[in-house]
């Protein structure tokens, strides 16, 4: 039982670090393109 708990705290921490992740890429990627956007517009 402890095994397997502390392999799913793990596993969500895991997760939590990967999804923290993506969410900055997707934000460092949508401000480049905007800022690009902008570039362009103007």
């Amino acid at each position: 039982d402890l095994v397997v708990f502390s392999t799913k705290k793990y596993k969500g921490c895991e997760y939590t670090l990967f999804s923290l992740f993506l969410f900055m890429w997707i934000i460092l990627k949508e401000g480049f393109v905007r800022t690009h956007l902008v570039e362009g517009i103007l």
